[in-house]
């Protein structure tokens, strides 16, 4: 049976098919919207990650260089 657009029914018929696939389109924008916030999420750990690497890193060049400060010198 053909869609007939003058038919009441199938108007009302042809706006549903259309409000799901708009709704359909939201939900596909929301999850990809989604994924951009857990990549998001996934870098800003790996940055916290190695920042933190650093920061150890740097105590550990300044209690150095403290010592070799505190070191006198041999004439």
């Amino acid at each position: 049976m053909p869609i007939d657009v003058t038919n009441n029914f199938d108007q009302l018929q042809l706006r549903r098919i259309a409000n799901l696939e708009e709704r359909l389109r939201d939900l596909f924008t929301a999850q990809s919207r989604f994924v951009s916030n857990t990549q998001v999420t996934e870098l800003l750990t790996a940055i916290s990650t190695e920042l933190s690497a650093m920061n150890t890193t740097l105590s550990s060049l300044e209690r150095r260089i403290a010592i070799l400060e505190d070191i006198p010198d041999i004439d």
